[in-house]
């Protein structure tokens, strides 16, 4: 055995990691549905700011799952 062999990269994320980010992508599914369901105010720029944060949350998400490791440490912090 090389050590070429020992140091492969293994691109696979354990099971544990996919299921966690699909948890909390499900939960803040959820929680968008439920906050523009129930969100009432008059003025229309209420609902874009909501719409970007639950966007750039989802964003950060997928980079997560796509073996990101930057996107992992920021939903950490």
């Amino acid at each position: 055995m090389t050590r070429m062999d020992i140091t492969t990269h293994n691109p696979a994320r354990p099971l544990a990691v996919k299921l966690a980010l699909a948890w909390l992508g499900f939960g803040a599914g959820v929680a968008f549905v439920l906050t523009i369901a129930h969100f009432e105010s008059s003025h229309y720029l209420i609902y874009g700011s909501i719409l970007v944060q639950h966007l750039l949350y989802f964003v950060l998400l997928w980079f997560a799952f796509h073996g990101k490791n930057w996107a992992r440490w920021v939903l950490v912090v």
